[in-house]
């Protein structure tokens, strides 16, 4: 037991350290305690502020910074699409470009989306992954058109290109990325659940209604309440 409680202190330890070096902030042993010239003259209740109480304030300052650090960390992992709190955190994410997209169209999904986007003047299409209102107390995937990207897109929400290269490939994020070009957006709530996997349309001619089908990495379809 002795044993098993050291292990987890040391790699506590070795956790503190490596997110201290990573965000650039010193270990107890390197600081050497000095007032910072923001606390000249200041004082806690008519006196000088102390060692230990600059000592305290410094802490809080450091957790904080750990906390933010964390969180952005967070909010970058490929599966984790949380909220994000920080400027910071956002604008980094604006720059990670993923390598491959989340999700793989069929070529008959790809031409549908294209031909549905140009008959309605729509700027995309987003894949949502919500409640049926057809099934009580089931989910169940749908798409919507999207009418105003800036309102309805938000940084959470993934595109994949519906173009493709000259050699009949799909046109990869780091060339679609900034093209401006109408794509299939994934909300934030349905890319855990569709991540990697391939998406097919069916079309009822009839009734007009488009409903998502979509495949896991083997050929599967996906349940929507697995």
């Amino acid at each position: 037991q002795f044993e098993v409680g050291g292990w987890i202190k040391k790699i506590a330890t070795s956790q503190n350290a490596m997110m201290r070096r990573l965000f650039n902030v010193p270990t107890c042993h390197q600081r050497r305690w000095s007032p910072p010239a923001s606390m000249a003259g200041f004082q806690v209740h008519g006196k000088p502020a102390s060692r230990t109480w600059v000592e305290r304030e410094e802490g809080h300052a450091t957790r904080a910074r750990l906390r933010r650090g964390m969180a952005c960390l967070s909010s970058q992992q490929p599966g984790l699409h949380g909220r994000i709190s920080s400027g910071s955190c956002r604008r980094s994410m604006s720059k990670m470009i993923p390598r491959k997209a989340a999700l793989k169209l069929t070529p008959k999904a790809r031409e549908l989306f294209k031909k549905l986007i140009a008959a309605t003047s729509a700027e995309g299409i987003m894949l949502k992954y919500e409640l049926s209102t057809k099934e009580a107390l089931r989910m169940a995937f749908k798409f919507d058109l999207i009418k105003d990207s800036k309102v309805e897109i938000t940084e959470q929400d993934e595109g994949v290109s519906l173009e493709v290269m000259e050699d009949g490939s799909p046109k990869p994020p780091s060339e679609s990325w900034d093209d401006n070009l109408p794509k299939l957006y994934i909300h934030h709530d349905a890319f855990m659940k569709v991540l990697g996997g391939t998406i097919d349309v069916d079309f009822n001619k009839e009734t007009g209604d488009l409903k998502p089908i979509l495949l896991d990495r083997e050929g599967h379809e996906m349940d929507p309440n697995a």
